[in-house]
């Protein structure tokens, strides 16, 4: 029988489509990494806002 060297049309398209989107996902999960990140980083300058604020009232209050 006669040994098949090259793949197939269809599996060469199927890989390279593979391929594409799989790097599309890739980059849809960095933009998505890179979101999440900065709303933690508004988030917890938020916070540290909302705790210094905390801290002078009771600081007054104590006086």
């Amino acid at each position: 029988p006669k040994q098949v060297t090259e793949e197939p049309e269809k599996i060469r398209k199927w890989r390279e489509d593979q391929k594409a989107r799989l790097e599309e996902k890739d980059r849809e999960e960095e933009r998505k990494k890179d979101e999440l990140r900065e709303q933690a980083r508004k988030e917890l300058e938020d916070w540290y806002k909302h705790h210094e604020e905390t801290i002078s009232k009771t600081k007054a209050a104590n006086r």
